[in-house]
């Protein structure tokens, strides 16, 4: 068993990145870029895609996904995670000089997969409102969820 300050840890002790794409050319770049600090898998199609995050659902951080893959596209696997309880971000970058982390839908992905009820997801705001959270609760996993999701 994991402890909560090595979730989504590899046993490397760094963070994984799914790289799901079709084009070997993206892969490469995007895992250029980030295998200095991460630890890169990468798959082809959906299908793929979908058994690495089966695999790796203990410890993966983040998926990058192309939309269109042979096999499965990465709508469809989408479809298929969000039937299985996980809730989808949609991120929005915001200019450097907001100084805001603003969170929405955050749940635990192992949890999620394995859930035959629905999530129930978390939202986590840093702005010029909160700049220091105080979290407690009974152990139901929303404390370590944010944790992990902020750092």
């Amino acid at each position: 068993m994991l402890k909560s300050h090595e979730k989504f840890h590899s046993s490397n002790g760094k963070r994984q990145i799914l790289i799901a794409d079709d084009e070997l050319i993206n892969r490469e770049m995007l895992k250029l870029i980030l295998e200095d600090d991460y630890e890169i898998i990468e798959t082809a199609d959906g299908q793929q895609a979908l058994e690495k995050i089966t695999e790796y659902a203990e410890t993966l951080s983040l998926i990058l996904l192309d939309l269109m893959m042979p096999v499965m596209s990465g709508s469809e696997l989408l479809v298929k995670l969000k039937a299985r309880g996980c809730p989808l971000c949609h991120p929005e970058i915001r200019p450097i000089s907001e100084k805001a982390f603003d969170a929405k839908g955050l749940c635990n992905p192992i949890v999620a997969m394995k859930l035959d009820t629905p999530v129930v997801p978390n939202d986590f705001t840093f702005d010029e409102q909160g700049m220091i959270y105080v979290l407690t609760g009974p152990n139901r996993g929303g404390k370590s969820v944010i944790t992990c999701a902020v750092g």
